[in-house]
Protein backbone atom coordinates (compact mmCIF):
# COMPACT_ATOMS: atom_id res chain seq x y z
CA UNK A 1 0.00 0.00 0.00
CA UNK A 2 2.79 2.45 0.91
CA UNK A 3 4.65 1.84 -2.37
CA UNK A 4 1.42 2.25 -4.34
CA UNK A 5 0.67 5.54 -2.59
CA UNK A 6 4.23 6.76 -3.18
CA UNK A 7 4.04 5.96 -6.90
CA UNK A 8 0.59 7.57 -7.13
CA UNK A 9 1.87 10.67 -5.33
CA UNK A 10 4.92 10.98 -7.59
CA UNK A 11 2.86 10.56 -10.77
CA UNK A 12 0.27 13.17 -9.87
CA UNK A 13 2.80 15.62 -8.47
CA UNK A 14 4.95 15.43 -11.59
CA UNK A 15 1.97 15.84 -13.94
CA UNK A 16 0.66 18.88 -12.07
CA UNK A 17 4.08 20.48 -11.51
CA UNK A 18 5.02 20.13 -15.19
CA UNK A 19 1.69 21.67 -16.20
CA UNK A 20 2.24 24.62 -13.87
CA UNK A 21 5.88 24.90 -14.97
CA UNK A 22 4.63 25.39 -18.52
CA UNK A 23 2.50 28.35 -17.43
CA UNK A 24 5.38 29.70 -15.33
CA UNK A 25 8.02 29.58 -18.10
CA UNK A 26 5.65 31.07 -20.68
CA UNK A 27 4.66 33.89 -18.32
CA UNK A 28 8.30 34.71 -17.55
CA UNK A 29 9.20 34.69 -21.24
CA UNK A 30 6.26 36.99 -22.03
CA UNK A 31 7.11 39.55 -19.36
CA UNK A 32 4.16 38.61 -17.17
CA UNK A 33 4.80 38.79 -13.44
CA UNK A 34 4.56 35.55 -11.47
CA UNK A 35 3.95 36.32 -7.81
CA UNK A 36 4.41 32.74 -6.58
CA UNK A 37 5.44 29.30 -7.76
CA UNK A 38 4.27 26.90 -5.09
CA UNK A 39 5.38 23.32 -4.54
CA UNK A 40 2.45 21.55 -2.91
CA UNK A 41 -0.62 23.39 -1.64
CA UNK A 42 -1.10 25.79 1.35
CA UNK A 43 -0.71 26.28 4.20
CA UNK A 44 2.75 27.58 3.40
CA UNK A 45 5.77 26.21 5.27
CA UNK A 46 8.30 28.71 3.95
CA UNK A 47 9.18 30.65 0.82
CA UNK A 48 11.97 32.65 -0.76
CA UNK A 49 11.61 35.52 -3.21
CA UNK A 50 13.92 35.49 -6.24
CA UNK A 51 13.65 38.10 -9.02
CA UNK A 52 10.09 39.06 -8.10
CA UNK A 53 8.76 35.52 -7.71
CA UNK A 54 8.27 33.76 -4.38
CA UNK A 55 9.16 30.07 -4.51
CA UNK A 56 7.21 28.39 -1.71
CA UNK A 57 7.12 24.97 -0.12
CA UNK A 58 3.67 24.09 1.20
CA UNK A 59 2.29 21.63 3.73
CA UNK A 60 0.16 19.51 1.38
CA UNK A 61 2.83 17.80 -0.78
CA UNK A 62 0.70 17.24 -3.85
CA UNK A 63 1.49 18.97 -7.15
CA UNK A 64 1.84 22.73 -7.16
CA UNK A 65 0.51 26.03 -8.49
CA UNK A 66 1.47 29.39 -9.99
CA UNK A 67 -0.02 32.70 -8.90
CA UNK A 68 -0.15 35.12 -11.84
CA UNK A 69 -1.80 38.52 -11.22
CA UNK A 70 -4.78 39.11 -13.49
CA UNK A 71 -5.29 35.46 -14.40
CA UNK A 72 -8.25 35.08 -12.02
CA UNK A 73 -10.10 38.09 -13.48
CA UNK A 74 -9.41 40.41 -10.57
CA UNK A 75 -9.33 44.18 -11.16
CA UNK A 76 -5.99 45.21 -12.71
CA UNK A 77 -4.17 48.53 -12.86
CA UNK A 78 -4.01 49.47 -16.55
CA UNK A 79 -0.46 50.77 -16.03
CA UNK A 80 0.77 47.42 -14.68
CA UNK A 81 2.59 46.00 -17.72
CA UNK A 82 3.38 42.76 -15.89
CA UNK A 83 -0.28 41.95 -15.25
CA UNK A 84 -1.74 39.06 -17.25
CA UNK A 85 -4.97 41.00 -17.86
CA UNK A 86 -3.10 43.79 -19.66
CA UNK A 87 -1.36 41.53 -22.17
CA UNK A 88 -2.43 41.00 -25.78
CA UNK A 89 -4.68 38.01 -26.55
CA UNK A 90 -1.88 36.12 -28.35
CA UNK A 91 0.28 36.37 -25.21
CA UNK A 92 -2.56 35.10 -23.04
CA UNK A 93 -3.12 32.20 -25.44
CA UNK A 94 0.60 31.35 -25.35
CA UNK A 95 0.64 31.26 -21.54
CA UNK A 96 -2.62 29.30 -21.26
CA UNK A 97 -1.58 26.63 -23.78
CA UNK A 98 1.94 26.16 -22.39
CA UNK A 99 0.73 23.98 -19.51
CA UNK A 100 -1.18 21.81 -21.97
CA UNK A 101 1.92 21.59 -24.17
CA UNK A 102 4.09 20.39 -21.27
CA UNK A 103 1.70 17.52 -20.49
CA UNK A 104 1.54 16.57 -24.17
CA UNK A 105 5.35 16.70 -24.44
CA UNK A 106 5.78 14.46 -21.38
CA UNK A 107 3.36 11.90 -22.83
CA UNK A 108 5.28 11.81 -26.13
CA UNK A 109 8.64 11.38 -24.36
CA UNK A 110 7.32 8.57 -22.14
CA UNK A 111 5.68 6.75 -25.05
CA UNK A 112 8.79 7.00 -27.20
CA UNK A 113 10.95 5.69 -24.34
CA UNK A 114 8.64 2.68 -23.97
CA UNK A 115 8.59 2.00 -27.71
CA UNK A 116 12.39 2.01 -27.92
CA UNK A 117 12.62 -0.33 -24.91
CA UNK A 118 9.88 -2.63 -26.22
CA UNK A 119 10.79 -2.98 -29.90
CA UNK A 120 8.12 -0.47 -30.98
CA UNK A 121 5.33 -2.61 -29.56
CA UNK A 122 2.82 -0.96 -27.28
CA UNK A 123 2.07 -2.19 -23.80
CA UNK A 124 -0.93 -4.58 -23.71
CA UNK A 125 -4.29 -2.96 -24.36
CA UNK A 126 -7.32 -4.70 -22.90
CA UNK A 127 -10.05 -5.00 -25.53
CA UNK A 128 -13.71 -4.97 -24.55
CA UNK A 129 -15.00 -4.35 -28.07
CA UNK A 130 -14.01 -5.16 -31.65
CA UNK A 131 -12.09 -2.15 -32.93
CA UNK A 132 -9.88 -1.52 -35.95
CA UNK A 133 -6.84 0.60 -35.12
CA UNK A 134 -5.90 3.03 -37.90
CA UNK A 135 -2.14 2.88 -37.34
CA UNK A 136 0.20 -0.01 -36.56
CA UNK A 137 -0.52 -3.73 -36.62
CA UNK A 138 -2.48 -5.18 -33.67
CA UNK A 139 -1.16 -8.49 -32.35
CA UNK A 140 -3.76 -10.36 -30.30
CA UNK A 141 -2.29 -12.13 -27.29
CA UNK A 142 -3.41 -15.73 -26.79
CA UNK A 143 -5.79 -16.71 -24.01
CA UNK A 144 -8.35 -14.78 -22.00
CA UNK A 145 -7.25 -11.67 -20.15
CA UNK A 146 -8.37 -10.46 -16.72
CA UNK A 147 -8.87 -6.67 -16.87
CA UNK A 148 -10.87 -6.23 -13.65
CA UNK A 149 -9.11 -7.82 -10.69
CA UNK A 150 -9.96 -9.01 -7.20
CA UNK A 151 -7.77 -10.21 -4.32
CA UNK A 152 -6.97 -13.47 -6.17
CA UNK A 153 -6.40 -12.34 -9.75
CA UNK A 154 -4.19 -9.49 -10.95
CA UNK A 155 -4.96 -7.15 -13.80
CA UNK A 156 -3.38 -8.60 -16.94
CA UNK A 157 -3.58 -12.25 -15.85
CA UNK A 158 -3.93 -14.71 -18.75
CA UNK A 159 -6.22 -17.66 -18.04
CA UNK A 160 -4.40 -20.66 -19.52
CA UNK A 161 -6.83 -23.26 -18.25
CA UNK A 162 -9.49 -23.75 -15.61
CA UNK A 163 -10.97 -26.83 -13.93
CA UNK A 164 -13.27 -27.73 -11.08
CA UNK A 165 -11.18 -28.73 -8.05
CA UNK A 166 -13.11 -31.96 -7.41
CA UNK A 167 -13.43 -32.84 -11.08
CA UNK A 168 -10.04 -32.65 -12.85
CA UNK A 169 -11.51 -34.00 -16.10
CA UNK A 170 -13.66 -30.87 -16.39
CA UNK A 171 -10.69 -28.73 -17.46
CA UNK A 172 -10.90 -26.35 -20.42
CA UNK A 173 -8.24 -24.39 -22.30
CA UNK A 174 -10.22 -21.24 -23.15
CA UNK A 175 -9.57 -19.11 -26.22
CA UNK A 176 -12.38 -16.61 -25.66
CA UNK A 177 -13.88 -14.87 -22.60
CA UNK A 178 -17.24 -16.49 -23.39
CA UNK A 179 -15.79 -19.97 -22.83
CA UNK A 180 -14.69 -19.04 -19.30
CA UNK A 181 -17.96 -17.25 -18.52
CA UNK A 182 -20.05 -20.21 -19.69
CA UNK A 183 -17.87 -22.68 -17.77
CA UNK A 184 -18.21 -20.71 -14.51
CA UNK A 185 -21.91 -19.88 -14.97
CA UNK A 186 -23.10 -23.40 -14.14
CA UNK A 187 -20.74 -24.12 -11.22
CA UNK A 188 -22.70 -23.61 -8.01
CA UNK A 189 -20.50 -22.71 -5.01
CA UNK A 190 -17.60 -24.58 -6.62
CA UNK A 191 -13.87 -24.22 -6.05
CA UNK A 192 -12.24 -23.63 -9.42
CA UNK A 193 -8.52 -23.99 -10.10
CA UNK A 194 -7.02 -21.58 -12.64
CA UNK A 195 -3.60 -21.74 -14.25
CA UNK A 196 -2.68 -18.16 -15.09
CA UNK A 197 0.19 -16.28 -16.66
CA UNK A 198 0.39 -12.53 -17.11
CA UNK A 199 0.67 -10.30 -20.16
CA UNK A 200 3.52 -8.44 -18.46
CA UNK A 201 5.83 -11.43 -17.93
CA UNK A 202 6.31 -15.17 -18.66
CA UNK A 203 5.66 -16.52 -15.14
CA UNK A 204 2.73 -18.85 -14.43
CA UNK A 205 0.94 -19.77 -11.21
CA UNK A 206 -2.12 -21.60 -9.90
CA UNK A 207 -4.96 -19.85 -8.06
CA UNK A 208 -8.22 -21.11 -6.59
CA UNK A 209 -11.44 -19.12 -6.60
CA UNK A 210 -14.91 -20.00 -5.31
CA UNK A 211 -17.97 -19.21 -7.40
CA UNK A 212 -20.87 -17.18 -6.05
CA UNK A 213 -24.21 -16.20 -7.53
CA UNK A 214 -24.56 -12.73 -9.04
CA UNK A 215 -28.25 -11.79 -9.05
CA UNK A 216 -27.72 -8.92 -11.51
CA UNK A 217 -26.12 -11.26 -14.06
CA UNK A 218 -28.28 -14.23 -13.04
CA UNK A 219 -25.34 -16.65 -13.09
CA UNK A 220 -22.38 -17.82 -11.03
CA UNK A 221 -19.20 -15.74 -11.19
CA UNK A 222 -15.79 -15.42 -9.51
CA UNK A 223 -15.79 -11.61 -9.51
CA UNK A 224 -13.47 -10.70 -12.38
CA UNK A 225 -13.81 -8.91 -15.71
CA UNK A 226 -12.62 -10.79 -18.80
CA UNK A 227 -11.53 -9.68 -22.26
CA UNK A 228 -8.79 -9.99 -24.85
CA UNK A 229 -5.53 -8.10 -25.13
CA UNK A 230 -3.58 -6.66 -28.05
CA UNK A 231 -0.18 -5.12 -28.56
CA UNK A 232 0.10 -2.62 -31.42
CA UNK A 233 3.29 -3.10 -33.45
CA UNK A 234 4.61 -0.01 -35.23
CA UNK A 235 6.67 -1.75 -37.87
CA UNK A 236 7.41 0.67 -40.71
CA UNK A 237 10.21 3.30 -40.37
CA UNK A 238 7.85 6.26 -40.78
CA UNK A 239 5.48 4.79 -38.19
CA UNK A 240 8.37 4.48 -35.76
CA UNK A 241 9.34 8.13 -36.20
CA UNK A 242 5.82 9.26 -35.33
CA UNK A 243 4.91 6.31 -33.08
CA UNK A 244 3.95 8.36 -29.97
CA UNK A 245 1.58 10.54 -32.00
CA UNK A 246 0.06 7.62 -33.90
CA UNK A 247 -0.35 5.62 -30.70
CA UNK A 248 -2.05 8.57 -29.00
CA UNK A 249 -4.49 8.77 -31.91
CA UNK A 250 -5.16 5.02 -31.66
CA UNK A 251 -5.75 5.18 -27.90
CA UNK A 252 -8.18 8.09 -28.02
CA UNK A 253 -10.03 6.68 -31.03
CA UNK A 254 -10.53 3.40 -29.16
CA UNK A 255 -11.52 5.19 -25.94
CA UNK A 256 -14.02 7.30 -27.88
CA UNK A 257 -15.49 4.17 -29.44
CA UNK A 258 -15.95 2.55 -26.02
CA UNK A 259 -17.48 5.69 -24.52
CA UNK A 260 -19.91 5.90 -27.46
CA UNK A 261 -21.03 2.32 -26.79
CA UNK A 262 -21.52 3.08 -23.10
CA UNK A 263 -23.42 6.27 -23.88
CA UNK A 264 -25.75 4.39 -26.23
CA UNK A 265 -26.28 1.73 -23.56
CA UNK A 266 -27.20 4.44 -21.04
CA UNK A 267 -29.66 6.04 -23.47
CA UNK A 268 -31.23 2.67 -24.30
CA UNK A 269 -31.71 1.61 -20.68
CA UNK A 270 -32.28 5.04 -19.17
CA UNK A 271 -29.53 4.22 -16.67
CA UNK A 272 -26.46 6.46 -16.34
CA UNK A 273 -24.42 3.69 -14.68
CA UNK A 274 -22.48 2.59 -17.82
CA UNK A 275 -21.24 6.14 -18.53
CA UNK A 276 -20.67 6.98 -14.85
CA UNK A 277 -18.64 3.80 -14.42
CA UNK A 278 -16.28 4.90 -17.20
CA UNK A 279 -15.42 8.19 -15.47
CA UNK A 280 -12.49 7.87 -13.08
CA UNK A 281 -10.88 10.41 -10.76
CA UNK A 282 -7.87 10.38 -8.40
CA UNK A 283 -9.35 7.66 -6.16
CA UNK A 284 -9.89 5.30 -9.09
CA UNK A 285 -6.47 6.18 -10.49
CA UNK A 286 -4.90 5.21 -7.16
CA UNK A 287 -6.50 1.75 -7.31
CA UNK A 288 -5.29 1.33 -10.90
CA UNK A 289 -1.75 2.33 -9.88
CA UNK A 290 -1.96 -0.13 -6.99
CA UNK A 291 -2.91 -2.93 -9.41
CA UNK A 292 0.00 -2.07 -11.71
CA UNK A 293 2.51 -1.90 -8.85
CA UNK A 294 1.42 -5.39 -7.71
CA UNK A 295 2.62 -6.81 -11.04
CA UNK A 296 6.16 -6.38 -9.72
CA UNK A 297 9.59 -6.04 -11.32
CA UNK A 298 10.46 -4.33 -14.60
CA UNK A 299 7.01 -5.12 -15.99
CA UNK A 300 5.42 -3.01 -13.25
CA UNK A 301 7.74 -0.09 -14.04
CA UNK A 302 6.86 -0.23 -17.73
CA UNK A 303 3.14 -0.54 -16.98
CA UNK A 304 3.25 2.46 -14.62
CA UNK A 305 5.19 4.57 -17.15
CA UNK A 306 2.66 3.65 -19.85
CA UNK A 307 -0.22 4.63 -17.55
CA UNK A 308 1.54 7.88 -16.64
CA UNK A 309 1.88 8.74 -20.34
CA UNK A 310 -1.85 8.11 -20.79
CA UNK A 311 -2.69 10.30 -17.77
CA UNK A 312 -0.46 13.13 -19.03
CA UNK A 313 -2.05 12.96 -22.47
CA UNK A 314 -5.53 12.85 -20.91
CA UNK A 315 -4.72 15.88 -18.75
CA UNK A 316 -3.63 17.81 -21.85
CA UNK A 317 -6.80 16.89 -23.75
CA UNK A 318 -9.05 17.61 -20.76
CA UNK A 319 -7.54 21.06 -20.23
CA UNK A 320 -8.08 22.13 -23.81
CA UNK A 321 -11.84 21.47 -23.52
CA UNK A 322 -13.60 24.88 -23.59
CA UNK A 323 -15.25 24.44 -20.19
CA UNK A 324 -15.24 27.26 -17.59
CA UNK A 325 -12.51 26.80 -15.00
CA UNK A 326 -10.24 24.78 -17.30
CA UNK A 327 -7.48 26.27 -19.44
CA UNK A 328 -9.76 25.76 -22.43
CA UNK A 329 -12.42 27.93 -20.79
CA UNK A 330 -9.90 30.75 -20.28
CA UNK A 331 -8.79 30.29 -23.90
CA UNK A 332 -12.33 31.04 -25.08
CA UNK A 333 -12.17 34.48 -23.44
CA UNK A 334 -8.72 35.18 -24.91
CA UNK A 335 -9.81 34.15 -28.42
CA UNK A 336 -12.98 36.25 -28.08
CA UNK A 337 -10.87 39.24 -27.10
CA UNK A 338 -8.62 38.68 -30.11
CA UNK A 339 -11.60 38.62 -32.48
CA UNK A 340 -13.71 41.52 -31.17
CA UNK A 341 -10.73 43.52 -29.81
CA UNK A 342 -12.37 43.79 -26.41
CA UNK A 343 -12.43 41.43 -23.45
CA UNK A 344 -15.73 40.38 -21.84
CA UNK A 345 -16.70 42.16 -18.58
CA UNK A 346 -14.57 41.09 -15.60
CA UNK A 347 -17.58 40.21 -13.47
CA UNK A 348 -18.96 37.97 -16.21
CA UNK A 349 -15.65 36.11 -16.69
CA UNK A 350 -15.23 35.74 -12.92
CA UNK A 351 -18.80 34.45 -12.48
CA UNK A 352 -18.52 31.96 -15.35
CA UNK A 353 -15.12 30.64 -14.18
CA UNK A 354 -16.25 30.32 -10.56
CA UNK A 355 -19.39 28.50 -11.65
CA UNK A 356 -17.37 26.15 -13.84
CA UNK A 357 -14.93 25.37 -11.04
CA UNK A 358 -17.82 24.69 -8.66
CA UNK A 359 -19.31 22.19 -11.13
CA UNK A 360 -15.89 20.52 -11.58
CA UNK A 361 -15.34 20.23 -7.82
CA UNK A 362 -18.79 18.71 -7.23
CA UNK A 363 -18.24 16.30 -10.12
CA UNK A 364 -14.82 15.33 -8.73
CA UNK A 365 -16.34 14.59 -5.31
CA UNK A 366 -19.11 12.45 -6.83
CA UNK A 367 -16.61 10.52 -8.95
CA UNK A 368 -14.38 10.00 -5.89
CA UNK A 369 -17.27 8.41 -3.97
CA UNK A 370 -18.17 6.28 -6.98
CA UNK A 371 -14.56 5.12 -7.40
CA UNK A 372 -14.21 4.26 -3.73
CA UNK A 373 -17.24 1.97 -3.70
CA UNK A 374 -16.46 0.50 -7.14
CA UNK A 375 -12.77 -0.30 -6.59
CA UNK A 376 -12.61 -1.09 -2.88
Amino acid sequence: MFLSFLVFFLIFSLLILLHELGHFLAAKKSGVRVDEFGFGFPPKLFGKKIKGTEYSLNLIPFGGFVRIPGSEYEQADKKDKGNFANKKPKTKIFILTSGIFMNFLLAMVLYYTLFIANGFKSMPLFMVDNFSFKYGKPEITKNVIVYSQNNIFKSGDRILYVQEELNPKSDIYPQTPEEVINFIAGKKDANLVFKVGNVWDSNTRFVTAKTHFDSALNRFVVGIGLGESVKIFYKHPLERVFAPFLHSFNIFSYSGSIFKLLFRASLKTGDATPVAGALTGPVGIFFIVEALVKIGGVSAVMAVVDFMALLSLSLAVMNIIPFPGLDGGHLVFAVYEGIVKKSPPLNFMRWVSTGGMTVLIVLAILIAFKDFFMFR
